[in-house]
């Protein structure tokens, strides 16, 4: 458990295992309009983006005849059904929260997700009456790029970011964090493994909440 008072957990990758249905998404896209040919990069190309951007960024790539807002209006069709029925809690999250939230810690959300899929998933997995508070990047205006959402957080709190610990399984958005002075947890993710070792390079501490349940930890 972080020594801090303030936590700010990151969602997908971090709590919830939905990257693979992220990665997926836009080839589940593409494929429902007849386009089977994706480039290699992709992914790696609009990871950082959120949903709206990506819509507009594979909106003008691909040359649809639809709107960027349609696109991601479908999107989020898409997505909301994973995050209602399907996107599971990683292993040993749910303890580790339930804990964090006994002891008194003040805890937030951060996330690129929509508000609409957040809350649902974490309806769903039971996970809301933890939270404090849940701040979006689309509230925001800035994707994690940017230290705007964890400034926001940090405001919030009504504290300087190193009195606040910031969990992360992106390394970008880890990096942005801790350029932020934020005290830093990078958090392990079997989707991220090729990052693994530079967000513990970077990380002051790390976690994989699985081995935590074993009383373990990295």
């Amino acid at each position: 458990m972080s020594g801090k008072e303030y936590l700010i957990f990151d969602l997908d990758g971090t709590l919830v295992d939905s990257m693979p249905f992220w990665e997926n998404l836009a080839t589940e896209l593409l494929h429902r309009h007849g386009i089977d040919q994706l480039p290699a990069d992709l992914h790696d190309r609009i990871q950082t983006m959120t949903l709206t951007d990506s819509a507009v960024f594979i909106q003008e790539l691909f040359a649809l005849p639809v709107t960027a807002e349609s696109l991601a209006q479908e999107m989020r069709a898409l997505m909301d059904q994973h995050y209602r029925n399907d996107i599971p809690l990683k292993v040993g999250v749910y303890a580790y929260l339930q804990n964090a939230y006994q002891s008194g810690r003040k805890i937030v959300l951060a996330t690129a997700s929509s508000s609409v899929l957040a809350k649902d998933c974490l309806r769903r997995l039971k996970l809301l009456p933890f939270f404090d508070f849940v701040f979006f990047c689309e509230d925001v205006g800035q994707d994690k790029t940017q230290p705007t959402i964890y400034q926001a957080a940090a405001r919030y709190f009504g504290q300087q970011p190193n009195k606040i610990s910031v969990y992360e399984d992106a390394l970008y958005a880890a990096s942005t964090a801790k350029r932020a002075g934020f005290h830093l947890i990078g958090v392990y993710d079997h989707q991220s493994k090729k990052e693994w070792t530079d967000l513990q390079n970077l990380a002051d501490e790390t976690i994989d909440f699985a081995t935590v349940v074993k009383g373990e930890n990295k």
